[in-house]
C-alpha cells in the first residue's frame, strides 16, 4: 500500500496492530512489515485464492447434482458458523471490524485426508479497525470510511455506532451466503433488491425489499422439504442438516435498522454451538476455531491445477 495524504503510516501500522492482537484460524496472520520510501507492505498469511463475492458467483445453482459444486455448498454452509465465532472473538477482544464484506472474505482451496478438495475462510482487512478501552467505550461518533453497500445505516449515516454495525454487515453476508444456498445467483439477490426501477442495491437502503427476499427463502422449496440438507453428503459421514432451524430469522434480525434490536455476535455463535451446527460438526473443517492460529505451510507451485 502506498502511503498518501489520505493513507498514512500510521493508518497501516493500525492494521498491523490489529493483526498482531486478534490471532484466531479465521482470521489472516501478520508475517511482518516493513516500510520502503512511501510503500508500507504487510506480509500476511496465508495467500488466498480468491474472496468470497467470487466464490459465490462461480458457485452456481444449488440444485446441480456436480460433486465439486456440492462439496462448494457444503463448504458455504460451514462457513457461517465460522465467520460468527470470528466476529465474536473480534468483538471480544475489544476490536470491531468496521467493513466486513464478501471481497474482505478470504478463501484458500486445501488438500487434506480427505482425497476431496476443499476450502478455508478467513476474514482480512482490519484497515478500518478501531479497539475500545471496555464495554462502556464501544462506540464511535461521527463519520467512518465504509463500503456503502455492505454498511449499517448508522453508519453510512454518520451516527453512533458500535459492533452491532458489524452484525449488519455480517447479516449482509450471512444473506447473500444463503441465498447462493437456496439456488439463487448474487445477480438475482442484488436485482431483486433494486426493484424493477431502482438503482441502488445497498442493504441498508431496502430493508423493506430484503425482509420480503428472507420470507421469499423461507416459502422456497428448499426452505419446506429441506431439498439442500437432503442433496448434501460428505463422505462415509451420511447425510448432515447443514443449515439450522430458525437461521434465516436470525439474519433477519442481525438486519434490523435499529442497532439495539440486533443480536450480539457471542449470541450468534452460541445459536450455531446449542443446535450442534458447528465446525466441528459439520464437514470443510474439524473443530477449527478452537485449534488456534493455522501452522505455516510452505505453498509449492508444481503445475497449473494448484494455482
Amino acid at each position: 500500500m502506498r502511503c498518501t495524504r489520505n493513507w498514512k503510516v500510521s493508518d497501516a501500522l493500525q492494521e498491523v496492530e490489529h493483526l498482531h492482537r486478534l490471532r484466531h484460524f479465521h482470521i489472516v496472520q501478520l508475517v511482518g512489515s516493513y516500510l520502503q520510501g512511501r510503500t508500507f507492505s504487510i506480509l500476511l498469511y496465508p495467500a488466498a485464492d480468491c474472496h468470497l463475492g467470487t466464490f459465490l458467483e462461480e458457485t452456481g445453482n444449488v440444485f446441480t447434482l456436480d460433486d465439486d459444486n456440492l462439496r462448494r455448498k457444503i463448504f458455504l454452509a460451514s462457513t457461517l458458523s465460522c465467520l460468527a465465532s470470528t466476529v465474536a472473538f473480534i468483538h471480544s477482544n475489544t476490536t470491531r471490524h468496521m467493513d466486513i464484506k464478501p471481497a474482505n472474505v478470504l478463501i484458500k482451496a486445501v488438500k487434506n485426508s480427505h482425497p476431496e478438495r476443499h476450502w478455508r475462510v478467513y476474514l482480512a482487512d482490519f484497515g478500518l479497525s478501531r479497539s475500545f478501552a471496555a464495554q462502556d467505550h464501544s462506540q464511535t461518533d461521527g463519520p467512518t470510511a465504509r463500503t456503502p453497500k455492505y454498511c449499517a445505516p448508522e453508519v453510512y449515516e454518520g451516527k453512533l455506532h458500535g459492533r452491532s454495525a458489524d452484525i449488519f454487515s455480517l447479516g449482509c453476508v450471512f444473506l447473500e451466503i444463503l441465498s447462493v444456498l437456496y439456488g439463487n445467483s448474487p445477480c438475482d439477490f442484488a436485482d431483486f433488491r433494486r426493484g424493477e426501477n431502482g438503482s441502488d442495491e445497498s442493504f441498508r437502503g431496502n430493508l423493506d425489499r430484503i425482509s420480503e427476499w428472507i420470507d421469499i427463502l423461507i416459502s422456497s422449496p428448499i426452505g419446506h422439504q429441506e431439498t439442500l440438507t437432503k442433496s448434501l453428503v460428505w463422505g462415509d459421514k451420511g447425510i448432515y442438516p447443514v443449515l439450522p432451524p430458525g437461521l434465516l430469522d436470525i439474519v433477519r434480525q442481525m438486519l434490523r435498522h435499529d442497532p439495539n434490536e440486533r443480536p450480539t455476535a457471542l449470541f450468534i455463535q452460541e445459536f450455531f454451538e446449542l443446535g450442534g451446527y458447528y465446525c466441528e460438526n459439520l464437514f470443510a473443517n474439524s473443530g477449527c476455531c478452537l485449534s488456534g492460529p493455522e501452522p505455516y505451510v510452505a505453498s509449492y507451485l508444481t503445475s497449473k491445477e494448484d494455482m
